[in-house]
């Protein structure tokens, strides 16, 4: 499936804006949105993606 070039480039912006997810997480983040698009994901998909996000917590003192 050929993406939108404004997905692309909504895509881009969006983890340009997160520099500390690693390499492996943004390139199965695209395919997730891909298959997302095709309808032709599975729950596992979503799973594997979410088990590679790097989430930073910062405490408000």
């Amino acid at each position: 499936m050929q993406l939108d070039p404004a997905i692309s480039e909504a895509m881009d912006a969006v983890l340009a804006g997160h520099p500390d997810q690693s390499d492996t997480f943004q390139r199965r983040y695209r395919n997730l949105v891909e298959l997302v698009l095709g309808g032709n994901y599975q729950d596992a998909d979503v799973r594997r993606v979410m088990e590679l996000l790097s989430v930073s917590l910062e405490v408000d003192d």
